[in-house]
């Protein structure tokens, strides 16, 4: 059967099994197939069911459980007492944006000087650069040159000793606010947040960087909480900042479990009320409309993107403006940037993807198990995306390099099976490299380009075997329409939301399919509808739309995620579908 993608091997999901006597009381009342996609993801004791299902702000684990915020907290409110400026160094991805937003507007709500600043990711490049942090200084000492400011970074700074150093040197008090990789070297920061950095006790250590942010102003009130500070007003209710944690969190990619879970959540609650000027006026662009729910897969695909092109293909602070301003007719016209600017993003990673896809086909026909390929001129905004785009096409570990002049710079997806981070440090060509276990960033010589592509295939090769470059698509169980349509099912099923990187949406299957109303929409999608029992289930299967023919004369099997769908004021469930095959002979 044709596709655009590459064949999955189903594997049904086994069931984790708890207690039945201690489950009996929390299970009472939830349909088979939830308590059963509830053992799967190894939740098989009462309390981790019941926080599963209605997480609270009150499950979060203390903020002085991270190393270094203690310190944190202290040097901010020094800068309080001192009056002193505070430098926000954040990226310029939706994560580094988000964070630096929650920063900014707690620190100003409490009275604080905040300069924001984001490097232009083609000029500078990921992470602290030297000749911007003594601008940053000649700009706040204008007022006073003898007063010490304060250099908080977001999202970025774990690796980068000498820039630290120079900010040292010209009279930054540092704190370094990361969620990265922390190399062997440690910059001397005044303090260092990163749940990864040895010794720190926080016991969840896949946070964002917003989720860093957002810890440290968690601290920060707490502290001022201390010193008296709020006696006589109302502390800020830090979940109003919620809504900027989830959509950084979510673009992010970091496992939506534990900490994170419980922030997406409520931060998901937050967003759907829109009252943040900014966001509102994302959501309308995005054609999100007034009142439906506002999910995970909406960030991903809806909000993120347009977030992301700013610093993509145009200048990241505009993002950052439109999650910051408060007034929404400024918002509107920012929004509408971010749109346009999005749409040519589009066009960038259809062209791109295009020249690298047939270079990938040439290597996987010498029979590389990895995809290194380059490009003259290759815009350095849409590569990761292309690069992820090629993983789902081709699944292997993946490298996408633009080249300009001596230099090449690139993103880097990997695949279940393979930390990627580890393999790029067995690889001694590059000259700057970070990341974590499924996507990095690197840079290298043009001329060392196929001596590292060499070096990364053999390390890869010499730890994956072929059957590990075929994905697997896990079956949570064989279903019906008649379950699927259950309302109890339904009113549970959200319960198990938010989806995403650990957290995946259920996959259910329907076995022995005849489907009906089979049409092309778009491009290339598959719309149709399956009845069975006097039940009724629409689906859609995007780029399935070369599978008609064959599914009009075959049974089939179909595995798909169950979404809510909203058109026109009307909010219905659907399959989506993730892959199908001829059903076996009965």
């Amino acid at each position: 059967m044709k596709k655009n993608f590459i064949q999955k091997k189903w594997v049904r999901m086994d069931e984790k099994k708890g207690d039945a006597a201690s489950l009996s009381t929390v299970t009472a009342g939830l349909p088979p197939a939830i308590r059963s996609i509830l053992s799967q993801r190894g939740l098989v004791d009462e309390e981790q069911i019941k926080k599963f299902l209605n997480p609270t702000l009150m499950d979060l684990p203390s903020p002085f459980l991270m190393k270094g915020m203690k310190d944190a907290v202290a040097l901010v409110y020094q800068a309080m007492q001192e009056n002193s400026a505070v430098v926000i160094y954040g990226d310029y991805d939706v994560d580094g944006v988000t964070g630096s937003a929650v920063l900014a507007l707690f620190l100003k709500e409490i009275g604080l000087d905040v300069t924001c600043y984001q490097p232009d990711r083609f000029s500078k490049g990921y992470g602290l650069h030297a000749d911007a942090i003594r601008d940053l200084h000649r700009q706040v000492s204008r007022k006073d040159e003898e007063k010490k400011h304060l250099l908080i970074s977001v999202d970025c700074g774990i690796s980068n000793v000498e820039e630290v150093a120079v900010a040292k040197e010209r009279g930054f008090s540092v704190i370094i606010a990361d969620h990265h990789q922390p190399p062997e070297q440690l910059p001397e920061a005044d303090s260092i947040l990163n749940p990864h950095q040895h010794g720190c006790t926080f016991p969840d250590k896949d946070l964002a960087g917003v989720g860093v942010a957002f810890y440290l102003i968690m601290g920060l009130r707490s502290h001022l909480r201390e010193k008296g500070f709020w006696q006589g007003r109302e502390a800020p209710n830090l979940k109003e900042y919620l809504d900027l944690v989830a959509l950084g969190t979510v673009c992010d990619m970091v496992s939506l479990s534990g900490v994170n879970r419980i922030l997406v959540k409520a931060g998901l609650e937050v967003l759907q009320h829109r009252q943040r000027p900014g966001l509102k006026a994302l959501a309308d662009v995005s054609g999100l409309e007034t009142g439906r729910k506002i999910t995970s897969e909406d960030i991903g695909f809806r909000l993120g993107p347009r977030l992301n092109a700013a610093g993509r293909i145009g200048a990241s602070e505009r993002a950052l403006e439109l999650l910051t301003t408060e007034d929404y007719n400024s918002s509107i016209s920012l929004a509408n940037e971010l749109d346009a600017e999005n749409r040519k993003r589009k066009e960038l990673t259809e062209d791109i993807f295009h020249q690298a896809a047939e270079k990938a086909k040439e290597l996987i026909e010498t029979g590389r198990k990895t995809l290194v390929v380059s490009g003259e001129g290759w815009h350095p905004g849409v590569l990761g995306i292309v690069a992820s785009r090629l993983v789902h096409q081709f699944y292997r570990p993946t490298i996408v390099l633009s080249r300009e002049n001596e230099t090449a710079k690139g993103s880097c997806r990997s695949v279940s099976c393979l930390n990627i981070y580890k393999a790029l440090l067995e690889c001694d060509q590059l000259d700057r490299f970070g990341g974590h276990a499924m996507a990095a960033g690197v840079t290298l010589q043009t001329q060392n380009i196929n001596a590292f592509a060499d070096q990364f295939e053999a390390y890869v090769a010499s730890q994956i075997s072929p059957d590990d470059l075929v994905p697997t698509l896990n079956i949570n169980m064989d279903s019906s329409c008649e379950e699927l349509n259950d309302t109890i099912f339904l009113n549970c099923y959200e319960k198990l939301q938010p989806f995403g990187i650990g957290n995946p949406e259920p996959v259910f299957a329907f076995r022995n399919c005849t489907l009906n109303k089979t049409r092309l929409v778009g491009t290339n999608h598959m719309k149709f509808t399956y009845q069975e029992n006097g039940c009724r289930l629409e689906g859609i299967g995007f780029g399935f739309g070369s599978c008609i023919a064959d599914v009009s004369k075959h049974a089939v099997d179909l595995a798909f995620a169950l979404r809510l769908n909203s058109f026109n004021g009307r909010e219905t469930w659907q399959a989506n579908l993730l892959d199908l095959k001829v059903a076996a002979s009965p």
